[in-house]
């Protein structure tokens, strides 16, 4: 037993790291508070993460899927219209929702982009289209530096979160510095070092796993006082929406594109791309959003904190039940 737990934690470290980040910042506040002094520590996690996004990028894959106009359509409006809308709606119509802090997590999760690694990790293990995937992760990732702030902002008139137009601008130019320009500084850089990046290809996810940890840790370590146990073990009913909503959210897809007559490897794409939501973009968007409030960061970041490792959890089931159903097909069909 203690054997398979092991293995389990060493498969899935990064979940275990999540927790071990909120943990650290919760009790050890004053030290995350020390080293992230004027938010600087965190400002170069940012840039040195999505300056590894854009190192690691395979431009070349990106345009490959371009012409899938249809693949595009349904993924993009699944993150960045369906999402806001289902939340909107159900955060509305559930009564044990009623925390305003929590409300304001649940329509920021909305509104963010999807996964740029996991979703061609989890789409290329089931057997799906990559390209398709890589484009439009990338793509929504970029959109949402403008339409996610957008989004939210507009969602929160209805909280005393939404921000006015000067400070909304303010983050924009804060998204652009610290993630679309370290990005695309390390997509060029990726020019002249193809050769190195693609030999060490598998020690990068490792690195832009440990910044998004740190991030968490000093964001949880300057909200730690808003935090309470009671208030987390409150939020079962939240958590047990979150996850079903995965699911449903997941099985609609996979409909829906059966339906419009898709390629059984684009449904894979359209299932992961347009259902997961990123953390790595999600922790500094929501922290530049909500950096003249940042004692709520910690109550906020809750819903992400949660869907994503659960979302990477039911991935893995998932991509394994597309493994098996594309090889019964071909089987089928042979």
């Amino acid at each position: 037993m203690a054997i398979q737990m092991l293995s389990f934690i060493k498969k899935n470290w990064f979940i275990a790291g999540l927790f071990a980040a909120v943990i650290c910042g919760y009790n050890f506040s004053g030290f995350g508070k020390a080293i992230n002094k004027d938010g600087m520590f965190f400002t170069f996690l940012v840039i040195f993460l999505f300056f590894i996004q854009g190192l690691t990028l395979q431009k070349e894959k990106i345009f490959l899927g371009i012409k899938n106009v249809k693949l595009h359509i349904v993924i993009l409006s699944f993150i960045f219209i369906f999402y806001p809308l289902y939340f909107f709606a159900f955060v509305k119509m559930l009564p044990f929702i009623n925390n305003e802090e929590i409300i304001v997590g649940l329509f920021v999760l909305a509104c963010l982009p999807t996964t740029i690694a996991s979703c061609a990790v989890f789409v290329s293990l089931a057997g799906g289209n990559v390209s398709g995937t890589i484009f439009n992760s990338v793509i929504a990732n970029m959109a949402g530096v403008f339409i996610s702030p957008l989004l939210f902002s507009f969602m929160l008139q209805t909280t005393m979160f939404a921000l006015p137009l000067s400070m909304l601008i303010n983050v924009f130019m804060s998204l652009m510095i610290k993630i679309i320009l370290p990005m695309a500084v390390g997509m060029i850089v990726r020019n002249f070092v193809i050769n190195i990046v693609e030999k060490n290809r598998k020690k990068f996810p490792t690195a832009t796993n440990c910044a998004t940890l740190c991030i968490l840790f000093v964001v949880f370590a300057g909200s730690s006082d808003t935090i309470t146990v009671d208030l987390v073990i409150s939020l079962y009913p939240v958590f047990i929406f979150l996850a079903l909503s995965y699911f449903a959210i997941s099985f609609l897809l996979y409909k829906i594109t059966n339906l419009l007559g898709f390629s059984y490897d684009d449904v894979i794409a359209s299932v992961f791309t347009g259902a997961q939501k990123t953390l790595a973009m999600g922790a500094p968007l929501i922290t530049l959003y909500f950096q003249y409030n940042p004692q709520i960061l910690g109550i906020v970041l809750i819903p992400i904190l949660f869907y994503h490792p659960w979302q990477l959890l039911s991935s893995s089931f998932i991509a394994k039940y597309f493994l098996w159903k594309k090889a019964r097909m071909q089987e089928s069909a042979g």
